[in-house]
């Protein structure tokens, strides 16, 4: 009974989806496991160069090395050799970070000034299951007022962003879901201070982007709302930080976004009250408890570490 009621959702989500012109859940590439020229990939090519070869796999959820292997070599953009580096320091990365549960670890300087003037909160999900997730920009001149320094707001936002990775992982869905769609609900954006002052400006590109280097591939949609018009100039300033690929996710929009939202797969029932939807406001800080180190779901058996095949004499997995 358990497993129907997430099948039967699904195949709810399908006939809206479908009503939509939107891409059925099952034929999401995020839902499935690597292919055989991928896999052979990682084993023969990438895994040789990772800092501990194969521990460093090791060390990584099965289905965080799916993601950053999807994130940087299967849907990225540009020259083969330039998304082989990337995957490797991504993968790097990823196992040192997973060294220590980040959310264990007492606040930082000046994160509880950082905290408010993003006000996090989670809504619920939406027709594939990922979850939905707000952030207010708020004044950032505020944080750096407060010393915070650019670093210490990577390592804060870095917290923020694997609550919410654990958060999906805690939805039970039809579908393995990493990936989240996040609302940037730019209404009380102070333009007069990120235009004029360039710590402020450092401090909202830390703040945006700079965690994610160390979150490749778990963005399904950026929702920027309530921009207001001048703010394309603005956005300028932190597009530079924001992978090409992830800008391909990026929809600007003004005070009226919520038909934007459900033309994309966004229910009403999955946006945050506060945003003119009908999920309540949980502030992410309310949602911590008992959310420690986890073991996502499998999308596969472990990732094999030797090739079982003869290895492809061109690969192109775009």
């Amino acid at each position: 009974a358990r497993r129907a009621a997430p099948a039967a959702m699904a195949a709810a989500a399908d006939a809206a989806l479908a009503r939509l012109k939107l891409p059925s859940n099952e034929s999401l590439q995020e839902g499935h496991a690597l292919a055989a020229d991928e896999q052979i990939y990682l084993a023969d090519t990438i895994t040789p160069r990772l800092r501990r070869r194969q521990a460093t796999l090791a060390a990584i959820d099965v289905t965080s090395c799916v993601r950053i292997f999807r994130g940087m070599i299967t849907n990225n953009k540009g020259p083969l050799d330039q998304r082989l580096r990337e995957a490797i320091e991504a993968y790097d990365r990823a196992e040192v970070f997973f060294e220590t549960d980040v959310l264990a670890e007492p606040d930082l300087h000046g994160e509880d000034v950082l905290r408010r003037a993003m006000n996090t909160i989670v809504g619920g999900e939406d027709l594939y299951g990922h979850l939905v997730w707000c952030e207010c920009l708020g004044d950032i001149s505020a944080v750096v007022d407060a010393g915070v320094q650019p670093a210490d707001a990577v390592k804060m936002r870095c917290r923020v962003m694997e609550a919410v990775r654990r958060l999906q992982y805690r939805h039970k869905t039809a579908h393995i879901r990493y990936k989240q769609v996040y609302i940037l609900d730019l209404s009380e954006i102070s333009l007069g201070s990120l235009i004029t002052s360039s710590k402020v400006r450092e401090m909202t590109k830390a703040i945006v982007g700079g965690a994610n280097d160390f979150f490749p591939e778990t963005l399904w949609k950026l929702f920027i709302v309530n921009a207001p018009f001048v703010f394309r100039s603005a956005y300028s300033v932190v597009s530079p930080v924001i992978h090409p690929t992830t800008k391909e996710k990026i929809k600007i929009l003004g005070s009226s976004f919520l038909d934007e939202l459900e033309r994309n797969g966004v229910p009403l029932v999955a946006v945050p009250r506060r945003l003119g939807g009908g999920a309540p406001d949980r502030p992410l800080s309310t949602l911590l408890e008992g959310l420690g180190p986890t073991n996502p779901p499998s999308l596969t058996e472990p990732v094999p570490l030797e090739a079982t095949l003869p290895p492809p004499q061109a690969m192109n997995p775009v």
